[in-house]
């Protein structure tokens, strides 16, 4: 095993195996072609990158790109169903002792690496997450790229433009630019290019022009998510004091938070609720079925140490350990497997082709961890979901993989 392989998965905690080879032409400056390995593993370094070379040419030191940590659930084990519990307000017709699928116990306590003083409930955009990073060649010169999540590049698929998006969210639709310039950047990057201790932003692509569950009123915009630091990956959310689906919050205890959260899912819900009375909708998980897709929480911390060379002060707050949490409304969040049907079709069809954007193979295990459903529901459709599965996969136009993408010379 090679030396840069096995730093590789030292940086993501995974095992050689996960620590998956890329080469590929970069797309915001076409002039460079990048190489080294991403992590393929889910979990808090999935998507993450290890750059070894430029041009190849290799780097007096390999850059470390923090990937989008996968969102987890508050709850003490979304996968056991004994952890489920009523909602307020289910309907007379449920059985007592019946527990409604989704409704599921809080944790008593979050796992944190420092002092909690606060936490944000900031809004969960409906897209497609764009991470945009910088790197610098062996001279010092620095570029800024972009990734998808589970890819080390950013292009066009089958399944999206998501490079002429990101291009026409940056620029406008009429702009042939394609080079960020760090030192003249588009708004929405302006705070990310200036701070010299900042090493990605993490974005949501949204609108019509990418259509998911939430309907919006606008053709295409980058929402800005949250900033990782060059040190460590520390995570500092980007919190719109003005937008009333942005929160930050006082820490008192974990009870209070879960409390809190719990209050903003009902709201979702019947914000939900409304949009769909108003536009004679059903509750289906399909397109433009929601206006909202619920909230992020971020438990923020402060740190007992520096973020690498650089002290922000005694006042910056942020997530210490990486873990980060989806607080969805009940009407997202249940998946009913009562039978395997055509709404169950239309989830599996999503959960594949999260699996194809994010370059994962086809097996039972990853097709379970994109669907995100307990393993009681899983092994009662088990044949079911993966001849369905199996048959849309195949069905889909096969791409070139990252490694091959490369620049043809």
């Amino acid at each position: 095993m090679s030396n840069d392989k096995s730093q590789a998965a030292d940086f993501f905690h995974v095992s050689a195996k996960q620590a998956k080879p890329f080469e590929y032409e970069d797309p915001f400056n076409p002039q460079n072609t990048l190489k080294g390995f991403i992590c393929r593993k889910d979990g808090p370094f999935g998507g993450s990158l290890f750059i070894t070379h430029i041009n190849n040419v290799k780097l007096n030191e390999p850059q470390k790109i923090y990937g989008v940590p996968k969102l987890l659930y508050p709850y003490v084990d979304k996968k056991n169903s004994d952890d489920l519990e009523e909602f307020e307000g289910a309907e007379e017709t449920v059985p007592k002792k019946k527990k409604v699928p989704g409704s599921c116990k809080y944790k008593s306590n979050f796992q944190t690496d420092d002092n909690v003083v606060a936490f944000a409930l900031t809004n969960k955009w409906n897209g497609t997450n764009i991470l945009f990073f910088k790197y610098s060649d062996n001279s010092g010169q620095l570029f800024i790229s972009a990734k998808t999540k589970g890819s080390a590049t950013l292009s066009d698929t089958q399944f999206g433009d998501f490079f002429a998006l990101t291009k026409e969210a940056l620029f406008g639709s009429n702009s042939s630019e394609r080079t960020i310039n760090p030192k003249h950047p588009p708004e929405v990057l302006r705070e990310f290019c200036r701070r010299p201790e900042i090493q990605s932003i993490s974005c949501e692509l949204c609108g019509t022009k990418e259509p998911h569950l939430v309907k919006y009123d606008f053709d295409i915009a980058l929402k800005p998510l949250f900033m990782q630091f060059k040190s460590g990956g520390s995570i500092e959310p980007i919190i719109d004091p003005n937008d009333s689906r942005q929160q930050l919050f006082e820490f008192t205890n974990f009870a209070d938070m879960c409390h809190i959260c719990k209050e903003r899912q009902k709201r979702d819900f019947a914000i939900n609720d409304e949009y769909r009375k108003k536009n004679n909708l059903e509750i289906r998980y399909e397109y433009n079925h929601f206006a909202t897709e619920g909230a992020v929480l971020y438990i923020l911390c402060k740190p007992n140490r520096l973020l690498g060379q650089y002290d922000l002060g005694s006042d910056w707050i942020g997530v210490s350990n990486r873990k980060l949490y989806k607080i969805k409304p009940k009407d997202i969040e249940e998946v009913h497997w009562g039978t395997f049907g055509e709404k169950q079709k239309a989830l599996v069809q999503i959960a594949v082709q999260k699996m194809h954007l994010r370059e994962k193979e086809f097996s039972k295990e990853s097709l379970r961890e994109e669907l995100d459903i307990g393993p009681k529901e899983f092994k009662r459709y088990q044949n079911d979901i993966l001849q369905y599965a199996r048959q849309y996969f195949n069905s889909i136009p096969k791409t070139s993989k990252t490694k091959s993408n490369k620049k043809k010379k």
